[in-house]
């Protein structure tokens, strides 16, 4: 499998699916079951703050051929649970029956401002691996979801530990990897951004765990090295790297191994520093 190409392109139809819109409000009241749904993850929690807990339903339709995931809330009204929310928040799957849902974690996962995110764990193929779906309560009180980001991996999970926020360890085999090593990232929330960020043994995929740079650095013949990342370094020291690569490609430059682990796809390395990037205008 080449996970550096191939899975960025089936998380791009996954994610187009999982922007869905929730249940429309005139769809309130409907009896909170789905037909021909399996795996279900039942969590009650108080989600809108009155005296009545609500349930949080993540679970897999399997009406079809390609398997989707999605989560339902419903709620005590007049002496009957009916549903609140339904939303589709990952597939259909590339894959095939057996692909889709395989665990499920709810709460206030990263223990930050009290609302609660739903991280779903789909299995997809054996060579795409897994993707780990994360929502989050659209407001405190709010009985629907939003989209917060998906992190993919061979194996990807999410560990609770009391009174902290959960983190993510995302393992990618050495075959699998842009960079030809095993990696085993860990994904911890932060909270200026919003999300889960890469923490520890982060450069397997650059795509995913570097910082984005404006612009690009010109090159022989009208190329260009374009979709500049760096980590732990600025834009700037790494297009004077970069630039002089352009001129002459080497390694070492400036104390960067640089390699090229994909096709047209260029990585340096110099300790904790890295930067990378993609040629435009070569063959």
């Amino acid at each position: 499998m080449a996970r550096f190409g191939a899975s960025l392109g089936v998380l791009g139809v996954a994610l187009v699916f999982v922007v869905g819109a929730p249940t429309p409000a005139g769809a309130a009241g409907l009896p909170c079951q789905v037909a021909e749904t399996n795996r279900h993850q039942v969590t009650p929690l108080n989600l809108d703050g009155d005296p009545a807990k609500e349930t949080v339903d993540v679970f897999n339709v399997d009406g079809a051929e390609s398997p989707l995931t999605e989560v339902m809330v419903c709620d005590a009204k007049g002496g009957e649970l009916v549903r609140t929310t339904l939303r589709v928040i990952w597939g259909p799957s590339p894959g095939n029956r057996e692909s889709g849902l395989r665990e499920a974690w709810v709460g206030d996962l990263d223990r930050s401002d009290g609302r609660v995110e739903v991280a779903a764990r789909h299995f997809v193929t054996p060579s795409v691996g897994e993707e780990l779906v994360l929502v989050r309560q659209r407001a405190k009180h709010s009985h629907a979801f939003k989209k917060l980001q998906t992190i993919a991996g061979d194996t990807v999970t999410m560990t609770r530990s009391p009174g902290k926020s959960a983190f993510v360890t995302a393992d990618l085999t050495a075959t699998h990897s842009p960079d030809g090593a095993a990696h085993s990232e860990r994904w911890t929330y932060v909270k200026s951004k919003g999300r889960w960020v890469c923490s520890k043994d982060c450069f397997g995929r650059p795509e995913y765990t570097m910082s984005a740079c404006a612009g690009e650095v010109p090159g022989i013949l009208d190329s260009a090295a374009v979709e500049i990342r760096v980590l732990r370094m600025s834009c700037a020291d790494a297009k004077v790297v970069i630039k002089k690569w352009m001129k002459k490609p080497r390694s070492p430059i400036d104390g960067f191994t640089v390699e090229s682990p994909a096709q047209f796809r260029v990585l340096g390395q110099k300790g904790s520093k890295a930067f990378f990037f993609a040629l435009r205008g070569t063959s």
